[in-house]
């Protein structure tokens, strides 16, 4: 081991060799003087040996201590490098947790100051895109001064809100625009749009909502909030799904549908086909539903109404009374019924299946209507309202001739017997005059 460590120390130090080659010259010296010695008292060979063994090992102990020597620096050395090491790393990690320190101490000011910039709000959007509110938007909303901060105008932060939600309205309100629905025998139909069927969002409620996730600092991932709604995503049968209620009012047939799948279908009868009484195509939802339910027409000015029919089950899908019911009176159901034949604008059901509809249909079940051969209407008859008022008014009419005619009749006779009574006290004076002559 001694060997070893001499030859990786005479590279890392010259004391090291300098030593080595003293002691060299000193046992050699030793050597000469004990051969000497032997020639003078006949004992070289012995005295030689003996000197040379002990020589050897004066020389492996100086050896050894040089080389613990040169160890014992080298480990002091690579001790004050790691030393030295340790403190550079220490000092380095005492600076990086101060400038932390300074950094979560700015932020913490910043969002006691501006908390809406730590919000990060996703709002997830029917067609799968989304629209956020971060950082860097809240940031672009405030004006930045010359040092670096922020200042935030109350009235023009409220407006950008706004702004954004009105944006976020325009692209995703769908409120009377066309829909594509894929019909079961007639391909994919464009659906007029209407106001019962669409996404709008509740502009205010959004708003509101905005604010109070930006003033929080909220993470939060959501939909929109929303007045009114589709049952599915865009890309979803035209945001129909596919579960619904199909009408093809051309075929003067209905089929509902779950989860993509027929599960009824049957003949019906919609609107007669005049402006007043047509079934208006378009998409609807199921608004309500209910048995032994008793249908009336218009209200009269007299408090009745023109008409007032029960129905075992009624399932209104307009604001207006249009909706799909029993028909009890109805014996035919079918392709042309709606040209003569057709209801005040409700879809007639025959009444062997209409407890069968009326259980397959849930609320908010999607009803779509609409006319692949296209339609005409025809000008409307007059309403019974108008029927109603129209011969009030000509029987009012007839009455005020009657009593006027009466009341010409009246003064008529009236001035006859004044006239005739006149007549009698003049002729009764005209007596007496000549009485008295």
């Amino acid at each position: 081991m001694a060997r070893k460590r001499r030859h990786s120390y005479r590279k890392k130090d010259n004391k090291v060799s300098g030593f080595l080659v003293a002691v060299g010259v000193t046992a050699a010296a030793l050597i000469g003087g004990c051969f000497i010695y032997g020639v003078a008292t006949g004992k070289i060979g012995v005295r030689s040996v003996e000197a040379d063994n002990t020589l050897i090992e004066s020389a492996s102990e100086a050896e050894a201590e040089a080389e613990a020597e040169a160890e014992a620096e080298a480990e002091k050395k690579a001790a004050d490098e790691k030393a030295a090491e340790e403190a550079e790393k220490k000092a380095a990690e005492e600076k990086a947790a101060q400038e932390k320190a300074q950094k979560e101490a700015e932020e913490a000011a910043l969002r006691e100051a501006h908390p809406e910039f730590f919000a990060d709000i996703t709002l997830t959007l029917p067609d799968g895109s989304t629209k956020e509110i971060n950082r860097e938007t809240a940031e672009s909303w405030e004006t930045k001064n010359d040092d670096g901060t922020y200042t935030k105008d109350e009235a023009a932060w409220d407006q950008h809100i706004a702004d954004f939600v009105s944006e976020l309205a325009a692209g995703v309100d769908s409120v009377g625009k066309d829909h594509q629905f894929q019909s079961t025998n007639r391909g994919v139909q464009t659906i007029p749009g209407n106001q019962y069927y669409g996404w709008q969002v509740n502009q205010e409620a959004e708003i509101a909502q905005l604010k109070d996730e930006l003033s929080s600092a909220k993470t939060v991932t959501r939909k929109p909030n929303y007045t009114m709604y589709e049952e599915a995503d865009t890309d979803d049968n035209g945001g129909i799904g596919q579960t619904y209620c199909e009408i093809d009012a051309s075929a003067q047939h209905l089929w509902i549908y779950q989860n993509g799948q027929m599960v009824f279908e049957t003949d019906v009868v919609t609107g007669l086909m005049d402006k007043a009484h047509y079934t208006p195509p378009g998409v609807y939802l199921l608004m309500d539903k209910q048995k032994d339910a008793t249908l009336k027409g218009e209200k009269l000015p007299n408090g009745k109404y023109t008409y007032e029919t029960p129905v075992s089950y009624w399932m209104p899908f307009t604001d207006t009374g249009i909706g799909l019911h029993d028909a009890w009176w109805k014996s035919v159901f079918g392709a042309g019924q709606n040209e003569w034949n057709g209801s005040h604008g409700c879809v007639n059901l025959p009444k062997d299946v209409a407890g069968t509809v009326y259980d397959l249909m849930t609320l908010d079940t999607p009803i779509v209507v609409y006319y692949p051969d296209g339609y005409e209407l025809r000008e409307a008859p007059e309403s019974d309202v108008d029927k109603y008022i129209r011969q009030q008014q000509a029987a009012a009419q007839q009455a005020a001739a009657q009593q006027a005619a009466a009341e010409q009749a009246a003064a008529q006779q009236a001035a006859a017997q004044q006239a005739a009574a006149q007549q009698t006290q003049d002729a009764g004076a005209s007596s007496a005059a000549a009485t008295a002559q």
